[in-house]
């Protein structure tokens, strides 16, 4: 029996997904669904009075799989990757009896959706003092027999730093019968780093969590993807919403997909790896900034002499940062996207003119 059927909340195993399909029969007297049988007066000739064939496009999963090197039946699109985090919290933790692992400082959103669920929240830190790695050895020996999932985000948010992806395996290999490990990597797409996707096939307790909201430049989109091994995805498929996409949604997608979508999609990465660079370069020559982590997302990672005074800096001059105000050991950092570099000058131009009496 694999990991799957094995952690997975038993119940879940006798939901079927929702079958509207209608393989063969576009062009028949379509009576089944109670739809309108005219077109919309605002999207003519759309067809949005219908609704879609088959839940997820064969063809669309079909490019999916050859961008992620997985097969078709290991991917499942969802609304961003915040909504397979959820199914993953729900499919596999029993309400006040299972468990959750999360390595801070992290994505927030993976124990917003273990406490919504009522189950517990495991933490073992990244070592700071070790450029946010993960203690491995501390981590493996926190599971307890309730830890369902362990989530590691790579590159990691906020810090930036990637998970060796040797760690990833030796701790999925631990893990195995155990606990189902989720590699969390809506920012790979800016590292210089081996996505664990292709390891899918090998390992069933697996998961990947991807993202079309970063690098793909499609945050409105509310799309992402969860890559695991086929029997899992059919029963997360099964507690999903019936037509959980629009129309629109999938020709959007299949047009980011485009090889020539693709082609400018790395010309913008590299703008940002370079961007990147300089960025870190320019703020760490203020007196504010007491240090810059090096980064392979697309944001960076910034310790401050004073968080709440260069937060107030950031508001005069109307910029939005992500702050780390009323978190215990981290109120003077923040997290900054590598944006545009005139928008990276305004930042740093206000980071600059706080001066050193303001922070006495």
């Amino acid at each position: 029996m694999s990991d799957i059927h094995t952690l997975i909340r038993p119940e879940l195993l006798a939901i079927k997904p929702f079958d509207a399909s209608r393989p063969g029969f576009a062009n028949s007297v379509l009576l089944d669904a109670n739809e309108l049988p005219w077109e919309s007066a605002c999207f003519n000739e759309i067809g949005l009075n219908r609704y879609i064939d088959e839940m997820f496009d064969p063809t669309l999963l079909a490019i999916l799989s050859a961008y992620y090197e997985t097969k078709p039946s290991q991917i499942l699109l969802t609304r961003g990757s915040c909504e397979g985090i959820d199914l993953l919290v729900r499919a596999f933790c029993r309400p006040a009896q299972d468990a959750i692992m999360v390595c801070p400082p992290t994505f927030s959103i993976f124990a917003q959706c273990a406490m919504m669920q009522g189950a517990q929240v495991q933490v073992v830190p990244l070592q700071a003092q070790q450029g946010y790695t993960l203690n491995k050895a501390l981590l493996l020996k926190s599971i307890t027999d309730t830890t369902k999932l362990v989530f590691i985000c790579t590159p990691n948010n906020p810090t930036g730093n990637l998970i060796p992806l040797e760690d990833i395996i030796d701790i999925i290999e631990a893990l195995q019968g155990k606990a189902m490990v989720v590699v969390d990597e809506a920012y790979m797409e800016f590292a210089n780093g081996k996505s664990a996707a292709s390891l899918v096939e090998k390992y069933s307790n697996l998961v990947v969590l991807r993202t079309f909201s970063k690098a793909f430049g499609l945050a409105a989109l509310r799309c992402g993807a969860l890559i695991a091994q086929a029997p899992l995805i059919q029963i997360l498929t099964g507690m999903m919403m019936p037509f959980p996409f629009s129309l629109l949604t999938l020709q959007a997608l299949k047009q980011a997909l485009t090889k020539e979508k693709l082609a400018q999609m790395k010309q913008y990465i590299q703008e940002i790896q370079t961007q990147r660079e300089l960025f870190k370069q320019d703020l760490q020559r203020l007196p504010v900034v007491k240090q810059v982590w090096d980064s392979e997302g697309n944001f960076l990672f910034i310790q401050l002499k004073d968080g709440k005074t260069v937060l107030q800096a950031c508001r005069d001059n109307a910029i939005l940062v992500r702050h780390f105000i009323g978190v215990k050991d981290y109120e003077d950092f923040l997290r900054v996207t590598v944006s545009l570099p005139s928008h990276n000058a305004i930042f740093t131009r206000a980071l600059a003119s706080v001066t050193l009496t303001e922070l006495v």
